[in-house]
């Protein structure tokens, strides 16, 4: 790895020791296309030699003539350039800190991540590759060394640095969870894709190289974890996962550089690169809570706020505050009294973290939390009457099998005996409060344009939703808004709308109309 560098001629010293390591010897021939430069500043010094190894060349630290050695060296070069594979394989924490020097010169780079069930609970990230457009692809070997990810914490969260990334979910989860980093500033090439070609589906790398590199993916079609889901995890990592894991990093950044110069203007690229880190949100928002962290960084406003962080001029132009309420005390006085306790006991962070409370007959309580986990008191056994006591703080049950909580928006689902009709399960939701993020959203919502919110359940599409209605019917907007609400839970159940949605009104429920077409 030193030799990557260019050397001084008071610096020719230090090969000898470096060509006394056969390990190093053999890897000098895989670099040999970077050091021309430095062969034609010190050809006398150099000559290239075969060893009985079959295809191994190395570079010996020897005198000899300097026209004989650089036409040897260029001979190497035109016999093995088109199979070689140019990378260094970082797997020590000294040549991790030069790589990381060479590339933090780099205003953008590529990154990708391999590992085993990579993204999913329970996975292990084995192998970082960055590439950018003044080094080569580096390999950084996390398995070898684990203290690696510390050392790239400062690379990837440089926010001088442009990280490229495709579909950046799972590598951006994998990276906080082993080296608590938050990638920053981000483009994926998924979402600038989409936007600048207004594509309505999720491509795939390869279909991205396809279109927009022109070129087939040339690894792709043979990936070598396809056949062994625990092939990133076996060392030493092989020649064909050497040549996947570069050939992903090396189109990536070649595809980049070509979606850059097809943005329609800089407030396109801004915005992509807006979105592209609210993924990265996403998809660290429920890790950071598993660590202990509150809730509150993984609202909708949280979301937004890092949306609009990277465009300047909706930060000069949009300045709001947030008003969060819980309603935490409504949850615990309709739950038994035992019940309300083993939360608080079990569970003391329950009015930033708790989702749902699932009540299921003859079953241990369960608790859902923020971060996707649950938490099960085998000794809080649900019984027929823990049942009947929810079910008196509820109000109706709508046809959906839903009722509302009392006069406030939290919610509750019931499961019925299939025979008896008998309700033998009850999902608690605890609803959240929070005005003030809808006005980040002002350009879209007050535009004709419609607007449609997706997301995993517990994410708070509904608590926006409740939101962008009290927004648009304040008096500052003054917009005709009715909420069609089936089941109560935007508005709630009382007969007036709850102060959530301002001024906005509802109906209740929709009344289905069918239309028939005749033919005659």
């Amino acid at each position: 790895v030193r030799l990557l560098k260019p050397l001084a001629p008071c610096d020719l010293s230090k090969l000898n020791s470096l060509m006394d390591d056969i390990e190093t010897r053999e890897q000098i021939y895989e670099y040999y296309g970077r050091f021309l430069n430095f062969f034609e500043s010190h050809p006398e010094t150099f000559n290239v030699k075969k060893l009985p190894e079959k295809n191994t060349y190395v570079l010996d630290l020897v005198s000899r003539d300097k026209g004989l050695a650089l036409k040897k060296v260029q001979q190497v070069t035109q016999e093995k350039k088109a199979s070689a594979v140019l990378h260094v394989l970082v797997t020590t924490s000294k040549a991790c800190i030069e790589q990381c020097k060479l590339l933090s010169t780099n205003s953008v780079i590529a990154v990708d991540c391999e590992g085993v069930h990579l993204g999913q609970p329970g996975g292990k990230l084995c192998l970082v590759q960055i590439a950018s457009p003044n080094t080569g692809p580096v390999l950084f070997d996390v398995l070898s060394c684990p203290e690696i990810m510390g050392i790239l914490k400062d690379l990837l969260e440089n926010p001088r640095i442009l990280k490229i990334l495709h579909d950046c979910r799972m590598d951006a989860a994998a990276l906080f969870t082993t080296g608590n980093i938050e990638l920053s500033p981000v483009l994926d090439t998924q979402t600038a894709f989409t936007i600048i070609h207004n594509y309505r589906q999720q491509i795939s790398l390869k279909d991205l190289v396809k279109k927009v590199n022109n070129r087939e993916h040339p690894e792709k079609a043979k990936a070598p974890h396809k056949a062994n889901p625990n092939f990133w995890n076996i060392r030493p990592i092989s020649e064909n996962g050497i040549k996947y894991a570069i050939a992903d990093v090396e189109l990536l950044l070649e595809a980049s550089c070509i979606l850059a110069s097809q943005f329609k203007s800089e407030e396109e690229q801004q915005r992509a690169q807006a979105i592209s880190q609210a993924r990265v949100l996403d998809a660290i928002g429920p890790l950071r809570s598993s660590q202990g962290d509150s809730n509150e960084s993984f609202t909708p406003s949280a979301a937004f706020e890092n949306m609009i962080q990277y465009n300047n001029k909706a930060t000069q132009e949009i300045r709001f505050s947030v008003y969060k309420e819980t309603q935490f005390h409504v949850i615990l006085a309709s739950l038994p009294e035992y019940i309300a306790s083993m939360i608080i006991e079990y569970l003391p962070t329950a009015e930033d973290s708790l989702i749902d409370v699932v009540l299921d007959l003859h079953r241990p309580v369960r608790l859902i939390r923020a971060n996707g986990h649950s938490l099960t008191v085998d000794d809080c056994i649900v019984r027929e009457g823990d049942l009947a006591h929810l079910l008196q703080k509820c109000g109706p049950i709508t046809d959906a099998n839903r009722a509302c909580v009392g006069a406030s928006l939290h919610r509750c689902s019931v499961i019925r005996d299939p025979n008896r009709g008998t309700i033998v399960g009850c999902t608690l939701r605890m609803a959240r409060i929070i005005n003030g993020v809808a006005s980040t959203l002002s350009e879209i919502l007050l535009s004709s344009k419609s607007v449609l919110l997706v997301g995993p359940p517990g994410r708070g599409k509904t608590t926006l939703l409740r939101d962008i209605s009290q927004f648009l019917a304040n008096y500052e907007n003054d917009r005709r808004v009715m909420i069609v609400d089936t089941n109560n839970e935007i508005g709630g159940e009382s007969i007036l709308p709850h102060k959530a949605v301002g001024n906005a009104r509802r109906r209740v429920k929709l009344e289905l109309v069918r239309f028939s077409i005749v033919s005659c």
